[in-house]
């Protein structure tokens, strides 16, 4: 710099790089898959659009952005993610100094009763799980893919990134890489360890390339992308007699909610799921009160 020159301007970051930092704090924070990632900047480009450059917002400029939330016609719980991505960005910008203090402290996210899990009955688990079963190194693939997301609730993107090194079949286990990179092990049930065996000594040596390690293959021998495993509970259910659109998660929650219907402990089951809060877990305590409601009205003779 020239004598008498006045210093440079510090450029002020730009919406977009704001933008794009933060969702690069979330990865690296293990707290965001890929879909959390687009969810954020979905939310935080609409957010962008209402309100220009997130260092102008006020506090009721973003009143005013959440008034208009409802006014679309969104759900409240879609209109509370979008609230808590707000505040969670907001907070990101004011501890790392774009801001002094968020303007978004004091939004609070609409209050909304979250809907119950969906759960198979076991007769209609029985019926996906056969409709699955065809001859052919497809069929076992399929068969051993939602036998095992029945029998450890495994959500489906977590079954489709195991390897075959992850299963132990000896010891009735599967390591599982969870949301944000979490690990844990999950037994496995006597059924799906059959259908995994038979998978692996029959059908994944078919279709599998030489060199891949991933334990559920497409047909041309790499690893199953999980939209997949959409496509195949759906052929399943055409081939059985269950009238409900169902979809991969709906085995999960099944999961869960039949542990809890024979007695298993609620913690046992958020370990078993991967929850990082009980509370997450004790949304299947609804389903199961539920159960036993009816249980009770049937049995007791003064119900």
């Amino acid at each position: 710099m020239k004598n008498g020159e006045p210093a440079a301007k510090t450029t002020e970051p730009s919406a977009a790089a704001l933008v794009e930092q933060f969702l690069d704090h979330v990865a690296s924070q293990g707290s965001g898959s890929p879909a959390t990632r687009r969810a954020y900047a979905l939310d935080l480009r609409e957010l962008l659009a209402s309100v220009g450059h997130p260092a102008t917002a006020t506090p009721e400029v973003l009143r005013r952005y959440q008034a208009g939330l409802l006014r679309r016609g969104l759900s409240k719980r879609t209109a509370a993610r979008k609230v808590a991505t707000v505040r969670s960005f907001y907070r990101w910008l004011a501890a790392e100094g774009f801001l002094a203090e968020s303007p978004a402290r004091r939004m609070r996210a609409p209050k909304f009763r979250p809907g119950l899990p969906h759960a198979l009955s076991r007769e209609e688990v029985e019926g996906l799980l056969a409709g699955a079963a065809r001859p052919g190194p497809r069929g076992l693939r399929d068969a051993a893919l939602l036998e095992l997301l029945y029998a450890s609730g495994l959500r489906a993107a977590e079954a489709v990134a195991l390897d075959v090194v992850d299963v132990s079949a000896g010891a009735g286990l599967v390591h599982v890489r969870g949301k944000g990179g979490h690990e844990r092990i999950v037994p496995v049930g006597r059924a799906a360890l059959s259908a995994l065996d038979r998978y692996l000594a029959q059908g994944r040596p078919q279709m599998a390339g030489a060199d891949e390690p991933a334990l559920f293959v497409n047909r041309a021998g790499r690893r199953l992308a999980v939209r997949a495993v959409g496509r195949l509970v759906k052929a399943a259910l055409a081939r059985t007699a269950v009238v409900r659109r169902v979809s991969p998660h709906w085995l999960r929650h099944t999961f869960a909610t039949h542990l809890l219907e024979g007695g298993a402990d609620l913690r046992v089951v958020q370990e078993l799921l991967g929850h990082a809060r009980l509370s997450t877990t004790q949304t299947y305590t609804h389903i199961t009160v539920e159960h036993l409601e009816a249980v009770y009205e049937r049995a007791h003779p003064r119900a």
